[in-house]
């Protein structure tokens, strides 16, 4: 069942993606463009999904990750 799941999310994802084009002039430009993984596969049990989760929170969180974020030209 989990493989349905992960696939029904993956299909929520990119469906917008799809079926809603944007015209190029409304695109906001952007310095990167990032795509985050998360393993939620039944290898991982609660404690490391929650350490994986503070990490990506921890990351946002620090001055020069969110300096490099926002010291873009976009």
């Amino acid at each position: 069942m989990r493989p349905l799941a992960c696939l029904f999310g993956l299909l929520l994802a990119v469906l917008p993606l799809t079926v809603l084009p944007v015209a190029a002039q409304d695109k906001p430009e952007v310095d990167l463009a990032l795509a985050m993984a998360i393993d939620i596969s039944g290898s991982i049990d609660p404690d490391e999904a929650k350490l994986q989760r503070e990490g990506y929170v921890l990351a946002f969180r620090d001055p020069i990750v969110v300096k490099a974020i926002l010291g873009g030209a976009h």
